[in-house]
This record gives C-alpha cells, sequence and structure tokens, in this order.
C-alpha cells in the first residue's frame, strides 16, 4: 500500500470518528433542547394551574409516609426537610398527594396543609407558589435549551467536512504533494 493510499485511509478513518461524534453531540444536543422546553412549560403549567384556581384553602391532612431527606440552603448549611405522603378530605373526597415539611412530622399525625382545585376539579397540594421561582426555574430551563443549541452547532461544525479534504485535489493537496514529490526524487 502507497503513502498515499495509507493517508488517504487515515483521513477516512478521522472522518469516520468525527461523523461519529457529531451524532453524540446532535443526540445530546437534542435531548437538552427538548428538556429544557418541556421544563419550561411544566413548571409554566403548574405555577398557572395554582394562580389560576378558583378555590384555594387549608384543609387537615394525615401523613401517610414519611422521608427524610436534607439539601444545603443558599448558606451551604445543610438543612432537612420532611417528604410527606397524605392523604386530605375535600368536600367529601379524599386525596392523596405529597408534601414536602420544614419541620419534623411523623406517620399519623394531623397537619394545616393548602390544597387548590386544578383545572379537573380535583384538589392537589402545589408545586410552585410563587410567580418568582416559577420564572427563575423557567429562565434556568430555557437556558438548558439554549445549551443544546449551542451543542447542535457545534455537532454541525464536528460534521462539516475540512476545507483542505473539499475538491480531493485541490490547491492544499497539490502543495503537499509537489513538496513531497521534490523530496522524494532528491
Amino acid at each position: 500500500m502507497s503513502k498515499k493510499e495509507e493517508r488517504r485511509k487515515r483521513q477516512e478513518q478521522k472522518r469516520k470518528e468525527s461523523i461519529r461524534l457529531a451524532i453524540i453531540c446532535g443526540v445530546v444536543a437534542l435531548l437538552l433542547i427538548v428538556g429544557g422546553i418541556v421544563g419550561y412549560l411544566w413548571i409554566h403549567s403548574k405555577y398557572n394551574d395554582y394562580a389560576d384556581s378558583k378555590d384555594i384553602r387549608k384543609v387537615d391532612a394525615e401523613v401517610l409516609q414519611v422521608e427524610v431527606h436534607s439539601r444545603k440552603n443558599e448558606y451551604g448549611t445543610k438543612v432537612f426537610y420532611w417528604k410527606a405522603d397524605v392523604i386530605y378530605n375535600v368536600d367529601g373526597t379524599d386525596y392523596e398527594d405529597e408534601k414536602e415539611f420544614d419541620s419534623e412530622v411523623k406517620v399519623g399525625d394531623i397537619k394545616k396543609i393548602e390544597v387548590y382545585q386544578d383545572k379537573k376539579g380535583d384538589y392537589r397540594v402545589p408545586t410552585v407558589v410563587s410567580g418568582n421561582w416559577s420564572t427563575i426555574v423557567g429562565w434556568i430551563f430555557l437556558g438548558v435549551a439554549g445549551l443544546g443549541v449551542l451543542v447542535g452547532i457545534a455537532a454541525v461544525i464536528v460534521a462539516l467536512p475540512d476545507d483542505k479534504n473539499k475538491g480531493g485535489n485541490g490547491k492544499g493537496n497539490n502543495k503537499n504533494n509537489s513538496s513531497g514529490s521534490n523530496q522524494s526524487s532528491n
């Protein structure tokens, strides 16, 4: 096999690798874009469902199951919260949902919680009650979608062929070939 054929095979192999990388980047970009848009729509839907509710009330809820979790607050301090499955009754109908508590709760405790009537007429524990919070989280989701666009652009750039490889025996290749042939004849 001549050096020219070896060089061409190496270039073909590099091209296949760059296309494989571009496909992976494209898939990641697509996931980021879809995830960002879906997240944005979801957070605003949850807030609008709560904000547009005609019936927001406080009810007594019984704690059915509790899990203790922790997260860091804005000062970096570890804080605990209790994630509980609760059952509550509104107008003679029982509902089950999840609720986070900042203080300790135990199975069987009765706690006052806020619920709202959703568009279907069911009563739910709100997940997003602040317009500011939904706006901030919405911007984060849009940032994720924007990152997906950037990764998609990178995927397209990686997938494009090199300028020096366009046209087969273009000017760039002739210079290399002519200098290579001069060296071999000397």
